[in-house]
């Protein structure tokens, strides 16, 4: 799913963002979205591995799309003919409790793909009355906890999943409001 000729990377020491943008839609937003993913991405990793990842390498890629592409890519993983509000395609079959095992292995891990659709983002943003980067924070963050393993399937799953998001929107400014989600994702390898 990552493009070969991104729009963008952002990187530091401790990950690697490749961002690829394919609606134009995403440039009118009214925050600098590379280092806003920076952040989230940061705090995901912290809450889920606490201190010690500091000397690891993570790779994601993300995908700022539109309806039209999450609905062909929810079609063609998934076999639902709708669009979603993301898609989180891991590459590793990582379960919340064996991570630290794969991060063992390698200094680096190339946690996955997601993809995220501006329209959905906007109108369930306004349908439940939240700002566009308090609901796109909330969504990213979903995305990057199934890249990690975390999943909703399951009441006590989503329990979980859902104490998490609530730490990690409270730890990067936001305070947390449930999302009904559908079960958005991929588990394949690439």
């Amino acid at each position: 799913m990552s493009d070969p000729d991104p729009i963008s990377i952002a990187s530091s020491k401790e990950f690697l963002i490749d961002i690829s943008i394919k609606s134009s839609h995403w440039t009118t937003v009214d925050f600098n979205v590379h280092n806003h993913c920076k952040k989230i991405i940061k705090s995901v990793i912290f809450n889920v591995l606490g201190k010690g990842y500091e000397t690891k390498s993570f790779e994601v890629s993300l995908l700022l799309a539109d309806d039209e592409n999450l609905h062909n890519l929810n079609k063609e993983f998934r076999n639902k003919d709708n669009p979603t509000n993301v898609l989180s395609f891991p590459f590793y079959k990582i379960k919340k409790n064996n991570i630290k095992n794969i991060l063992d292995l390698d200094s680096y891990l190339f946690l996955g793909d997601i993809a995220i659709s501006f329209e959905r983002v906007m109108n369930e943003s306004l349908d439940q009355e939240k700002t566009f980067i308090e609901y796109f924070s909330h969504i990213l963050i979903h995305g990057l906890l199934h890249l990690f393993g975390y999943d909703h399937i399951l009441d006590d799953e989503a329990k979980i999943m859902e104490k998490l998001e609530i730490e990690i929107m409270n730890s990067v400014g936001y305070k947390y409001k449930p999302i009904e989600f559908d079960d958005q994702i991929v588990s394949q390898n690439f």
